[in-house]
This record gives structure tokens, sequence and C-alpha cells, in this order.
């Protein structure tokens, strides 16, 4: 793969990741008015800490997932399908095992995701590795939980303090 193609490729999995049409900005920084939480690029937090191609084995973790999320869907559309034809119960305990199996695979790519991240965020050369705990805390680590206890939500206030210590 020639180097503009991997750019080209890595803009739309962000984008694709992210939410935002072709051509639209990223988020600004500020609150929207409902009081949601705005999206962090947490790739590129990483890549800002880190390299380039940490940054890329980050997205291909997200695309992968978004993957098995999408999979998921389809194969619970299916399960439905076959639940509403009355199929038989064969079939369908068929497609709720191949579901499971899918929602667990999903599940452990959110893990290994948010274990990249979070390890990432809190070792050198982040700029979280050289705090206190007070500080630490203050930007959204616990010492009273491990890694694994940390929410997606977590992550990404962790990646957006860290961001703002940069």
């Amino acid at each position: 793969m020639h180097e503009s193609d991997r750019e080209a490729a890595l803009r739309e999995v962000a984008r694709i990741v992210s939410g935002r049409a072709i051509g639209e900005a990223g988020p600004q920084g500020t609150s929207p008015p409902d009081g949601t939480v705005p999206r962090v690029d947490i790739a590129g937090v990483l890549q800002r800490i880190r390299t380039p191609e940490f940054a890329f084995e980050y997205r291909q973790l997200e695309a992968s997932t978004l993957a098995l999320q999408t999979t998921a869907d389809q194969q619970l559309a299916t399960l439905r399908s076959l639940e509403r034809d009355d199929a038989p119960d064969r079939a369908v305990s068929a497609a709720g095992r191949v579901l499971g199996n899918t929602e667990y695979a999903y599940d452990h790519a959110c893990w290994r995701l948010r274990m990249k991240a979070l390890t990432a965020l809190a070792s050198p050369p982040s700029p979280a590795a050289q705090l206190s705990w007070p500080e630490r805390i203050a930007i959204g680590f616990r010492r009273d939980c491990s890694l694994g206890d940390y929410t997606d939500e977590d992550v990404a206030a962790i990646a957006a303090n860290v961001e703002a210590r940069l």
C-alpha cells in the first residue's frame, strides 16, 4: 500500500468511527448545547504522545471493533427475522449461537481497544506518566480500580485531559 493510500484509508476510518460526514470538520473542543461531551480523537492523541504506527494500530483495532458491531447488528436482524417467521428451532438456536460468539468477540475487541489506549495514556512518554497521583486523579485515573474497570467514557475523558496538557 502506498503512503498516500494508507493516509487516505486512515482518514476514512477516522471519519467513519467519528460519525462525521465527508468534508465535515472535526470536533472543536467546546461542549454542544445539549450538554453531551464532544468526541475525542483518541488515535490523534496517541499519535501525538506515541508514534504514527501506534495510532495506526489503534485505528485498525477501532475499525475491526466497528466491523464486529456491524456484523452483530446484521446477525441480530437475521435472528429476529427467523423468530418472526417461525423458523425451525434448530435454525433459531444456531443463529443465536453465532450472534453470541460475535458479541463475545466484540466485547473482547472493545476491551483490547481500551487497554491499548489506557496503557499508552498512563505510561511514558505520556504527560500523565510524570504526574503525581492527585494530578492523575484530577485527569480521570482512579487508584481504586484496575485498567479493566475503566469504561469507554473514562478513556475518552482521560484522553481529552491528556490532550489538554500537550
